[in-house]
């Protein structure tokens, strides 16, 4: 960077000095140099060094040449002025969180040959509101817009297979969202936060919903589709919205935390099939009234129901061989109705409900 005065706001990097063409910023090359406001760089710069402009906290403006192919880790990360970019189609190095809390960023041009949105690209950039994404990108990368608080919308373009985690997570504007039909993966924390989500589609080829992929959302009801054959960890947890549920008959087991704290849950269907339901799976579903849980059910883990407040009626098949300590615990107006058994198993705990429950044998 050489030496550069503190009362320098305008920054010119040229074409050549004595001679040799200058093609890269070096790493932290103006790192941390908060009195520059607007940077022009010029044609055959190549490369972008990482945290090469991090920093610059008065940085409001940038170009980008069309020579520059290599834009480097957090290259323009913690630029909380930069309002507006555009990178040229040349560039095909990325690095990550490139723009991390940059929180004016409301205008961004991405290459139009673009295949994924590289990870951490935008995290924390609080003012974007939209960006149009090539219709070239396959993939967002891990985090790729993790806490842009006030994203509203955002188009996934059709050739897109892959969102991995954390992508979308604490974007509590975003909906609505239309996954395309050829997406085959989802990872976790994928939309965790999404509070505006009311409602997204899950296309055919996903099969898993992974830990906490739609926790925190927005939801009212939300009907799985029949292709889902695992619901993970906190899958919808604190989905405080949440009125309905339907699991489909793929599902054999319901992961931990699954609908944890789904305040307004009222009403869910459980298909033939299921196995097993996790511990706290739906633990402080203080809406939920009654619980018919299906013939084949073999465990329910500890506080699996657990302060469900107003719970009246539960229904546990002949077929449950286990069940978890505090299961139903503070369940006051609760009657348990068990099939088929005269007493409870040696199998089940002996703190499986709560001391106050009615308890109906072979009912």
């Amino acid at each position: 960077a050489g030496e550069m005065s503190e009362d320098t706001t305008e920054l010119y990097i040229p074409a050549m000095v004595s001679g040799v063409p200058v093609t890269q910023v070096a790493e932290r090359g103006f790192y941390e140099r908060g009195h520059i406001i607007e940077v022009h760089l010029s044609d055959g710069l190549q490369i972008l060094s990482d945290f090469s402009f991090s920093r610059c906290s008065g940085l409001c403006s940038i170009n980008l040449p069309d020579s520059l192919t290599d834009l480097g880790k957090v290259a323009l990360g913690n630029c909380p002025n930069l309002q507006s970019i555009s990178i040229p189609d040349s560039v095909f190095n990325f690095g990550v969180n490139i723009f991390v809390f940059d929180t004016s960023l409301t205008q961004v041009s991405l290459p139009d040959n673009l295949t994924s949105v590289p990870s951490g690209m935008f995290m924390y950039c609080s003012a974007l509101e939209s960006i149009h994404i090539p219709e070239t990108v396959t993939c967002f990368e891990v985090e790729a817009f993790l806490n842009c608080t006030n994203l509203k919308t955002i188009k996934i373009p059709d050739g897109v297979t892959t969102i991995e985690w954390s992508a979308f997570e604490g974007c509590h504007s975003l909906s609505p969202v239309v996954l395309p039909e050829g997406l085959q993966s989802i990872g976790e924390y994928a939309f965790l936060g999404c509070h505006a989500l009311t409602s997204i589609n899950l296309p055919s080829n996903i099969t898993r919903i992974e830990n906490s992929t739609f926790a925190d959302c927005g939801f009212e009801s939300f009907d799985i589709p029949d292709n889902i054959t695992y619901i993970g960890e906190a899958a919808f947890y604190s989905c405080t919205r949440l009125q309905s549920v339907t699991i489909p008959k793929g599902i054999t087991s319901i992961s931990k935390w699954a609908f944890g704290y789904c305040e307004s849950l009222k009403h869910i269907t459980f298909p033939e099939g299921l196995k097993v339901i996790g511990p706290f799976a739906f633990y402080y579903c203080s809406a939920l009234q009654t619980v018919e849980l299906p013939d084949g059910l073999l465990q329910i883990g500890n506080y699996a129901f657990s302060e469900c407040k107003v719970l009246e009626s539960a229904t546990i098949p002949a077929s449950v061989t286990n069940v978890g300590s505090y299961t139903f615990n503070w369940d006051r107006k609760l009657t348990i109705y068990v099939k088929g058994r005269s007493e409870k198993p040696d199998t089940w705990s002996d703190i499986w409900k709560d001391p106050s429950t009615t308890v109906v044998w072979d009912a």
